[in-house]
């Protein structure tokens, strides 16, 4: 009888504690911030046109669209990201640098100002 009663008691604390889980993670879905768009643009940076090491004149230039971008007419404030030589634009807004993704801190700074 006293195996029963603890089995009932285990159980019901499984429970409890999945209840628990499930409220939240819903309530940090709702908390998270929505996603921007990333876009990754091909532009000419004619101060390479004739550099003696062959970079390319084509260069990434990585832009940042926050989530409300396409709903609106309204005009946001830019930041240019220029990552240093040798740099990947994908590294710095994916995070595969040092664990840093400009894409989570800007999600994240937009979701805190509403």
């Amino acid at each position: 009888m006293k195996k029963k009663s603890n089995l009932y008691q285990f159980l019901a604390l499984c429970s409890c504690t999945m209840i628990c889980l499930f409220v939240t993670m819903a309530a940090i879905a709702d908390s998270a911030p929505e996603n921007g768009e990333i876009k990754i643009l091909q532009i000419p940076a004619q101060s390479l046109k004739h550099n003696l090491i062959g970079t390319p004149v084509i260069q990434p230039c990585g832009v940042y669209l926050p989530p409300s971008y396409h709903e609106t007419d309204k005009r946001y404030p830019v930041v240019y990201f220029l990552p240093g030589f040798g740099d990947n634009v994908e590294h710095w807004f994916y995070g595969a640098y040092q664990g840093f993704a400009i894409r989570s801190v800007m999600d994240s700074l937009i979701s805190q100002k509403n």
